[in-house]
């Protein structure tokens, strides 16, 4: 794989989650732990569907799961919002 997309792909996950890579990474295999999580869904919704995002597991400002993964995880005490997608979008599950 072409090294300057590696680095530029490094830098905006740096710049989106205030962390390195390294680190982000470490966050999302450990959420997939905590949840118990079989991996990403895939789920893909249109504007005006529901999603949620959940401020306490997001991985950056523009994190959402699918209502489904949301029913389904242990989110129970933490700080989350259900809403009404404006554009669209996938679960990051």
């Amino acid at each position: 794989m072409d090294e300057t997309f590696l680095c530029h792909c490094e830098q905006l996950i740096e710049a989106d989650t205030g962390c390195g890579v390294s680190d982000f990474l470490a966050k999302v295999n450990g959420a997939h732990a905590v949840h118990k999580c079989l991996g990403p869904c895939t789920n893909v919704w249109i504007a005006g569907a529901l999603a949620v995002r959940c401020k306490t597991c997001q991985q950056s400002n523009t994190s959402a799961i699918c209502i489904d993964c949301f029913r389904n995880g242990c989110h129970e005490g933490h700080d989350f919002c259900i809403y009404a997608s404006p554009a669209g979008g996938a679960c990051d599950c």
